[in-house]
């Protein structure tokens, strides 16, 4: 038997997030974990300008971006060529990893071990680092940004942040349990692949008597103006 829906659920509201990944940096050209204040290339700097181009034809209200270096001068370009607002969120930084494996190489025996044993232990609520985050503690992390950006006024808002992150952000928009959510950033982390100042997008679809929402995903990695 089929189940039963209602014969019309009307949208009430969609709030519309731009993600965006921040320019290429000499580290992730490179293959290298990354520290906080990793600049951008000059090949970076020209993503940059190319995505803020692309953004003077999209409607959005307010920029939120993380504040590492990276993420800021990508932020800064599309507010430069926009006019729109730049707000920073300490919750939308990369995945928090440990600092003696900032300007190893990925192929690296101690990096390959840290990121394998990290994601082996994706779904256990109970696991912890010494110095990092687990899965589950970036998927909560995830949440309180959803949580944030639920809550600001605008409709459109462009998100500039990391690859990890954003990741963590769609695993959280899929699934409702951290232990799911977890599990599938574990997956999507490698498989939804994330080219630098790649453009997604995610609707909040609000129905009628805000009794039901939902997001959904539209769009990902779209790099279009990179040519």
């Amino acid at each position: 038997m089929n189940p039963s829906f209602p014969k019309k659920m009307e949208v009430d509201y969609i709030k519309r997030l731009y993600l965006v990944r921040h320019g290429v940096t000499a580290y992730v050209a490179a293959r290298v974990i990354q520290g906080d204040d990793a600049p951008l290339s000059p090949e970076g700097v020209l993503e940059t300008k190319a995505l803020a181009a692309r953004f003077t034809g999209i409607e959005f209200d307010v920029i939120v971006s993380s504040p590492f270096q990276r993420t800021q001068v990508t932020a800064q370009e599309i507010a430069h060529a926009t006019g729109r607002k730049i707000v920073f969120n300490d919750d939308l930084v990369e995945l928090r990893r440990s600092n003696s494996l900032t300007g190893k190489s990925r192929s690296d025996p101690k990096v390959v071990r840290a990121i394998r044993n990290f994601f082996k232990h994706a779904t256990d609520e109970n696991f912890t680092l010494k110095d990092g985050e687990t899965a589950f503690q970036v998927v909560r992390r995830a949440r309180r940004v959803l949580d944030f950006l639920k809550e600001r006024p605008e409709s459109r808002i462009a998100v500039v942040a990391h690859h990890g992150i954003l990741t963590a952000l769609i695993a959280a928009m899929s699934h409702d349990e951290d232990i799911e959510a977890a599990r599938a950033f574990g997956f999507m982390y490698y498989f939804m692949l994330t080219s630098t100042t790649g453009l997604s997008i995610a609707d909040l679809k609000t129905f009628t008597d805000n009794k039901y929402s939902t997001w959904q995903l539209i769009v990902w990695n779209d790099i279009a103006h990179l040519g």
